[in-house]
């Protein structure tokens, strides 16, 4: 990690002042793939308005940017918010002690997704969060049909796979598991269920205590 650290900070210095708004990216994937999320603009504005404007949330597609811009605009950034895939790598350009927020329509057990801060050091985008020394936060969520792309075969067989997820027999449900990489659309949870609203607001207290030690 240090010698990453020393080659962002070669570019800039970011001081944030420890009560400006959380910068927030949140990232839509492209048409042409799969677990999409559904009205991202809408939960942009939900969000910042549940916590007052504590969060400056952009909508972001990091293909539309060099690597060398990705890693710029993260490194200035406090938060990463994607569902499950390559863009949650891309956390690893976040500075020490910030937010990778995960958003997987995966079934918890055959992807590890326990509920908590830092609590899947062992799954693909928690390893991410363990070496950069960020603080990782899975939420499940929900899959919404199968990807346009998808070929005939593998699609049909998401297609009975999603709607066995909760039924038919274990043998039936663990072949459902794999087939959340297909999902063509992603719907976080509400905030009406507090869940997520009580992790966005610890997003900004571990964003500030962070702040407070640089």
């Amino acid at each position: 990690r240090a010698p990453l650290d020393g080659w962002l900070r070669s570019w800039q210095r970011h001081v944030h002042r420890i009560d400006a708004p959380l910068k927030f990216f949140l990232v839509q994937r492209s048409r042409k793939l799969s677990r999409r999320l559904v009205a991202p603009e809408r939960l942009a504005s939900s969000w910042s308005r549940a916590l007052r404007g504590q969060l400056k949330i952009t909508l972001w597609r990091p293909e539309m940017y060099s690597i060398l811009q990705q890693a710029r605009m993260l490194y200035a950034a406090d938060a990463l918010a994607a569902v499950t895939g390559q863009a949650c790598g891309l956390g690893i350009f976040l500075r020490r002690k910030r937010i990778l927020l995960e958003f997987t329509p995966a079934i918890d057990g055959s992807y590890g997704c326990r509920w908590g801060w830092d609590m899947n050091p062992t799954s693909e985008v928690g390893q991410i969060g363990r070496l950069g020394e960020l603080h990782h936060h899975c939420v499940m969520s929900l899959a919404v049909g199968v990807a346009e792309r998808t070929t005939s075969e593998a699609k049909r067989s998401a297609e009975l796979a999603l709607a066995s997820r909760t039924a038919g027999d274990i043998l039936t449900r663990a072949e459902a598991s794999f087939t959340w990489r297909t999902a063509a659309k992603v719907v976080p949870p509400s905030l009406g269920s507090g869940r997520l609203r009580r992790v966005l607001r610890q997003a900004v207290h571990l964003v500030r205590s962070a702040r407070r030690q640089e």
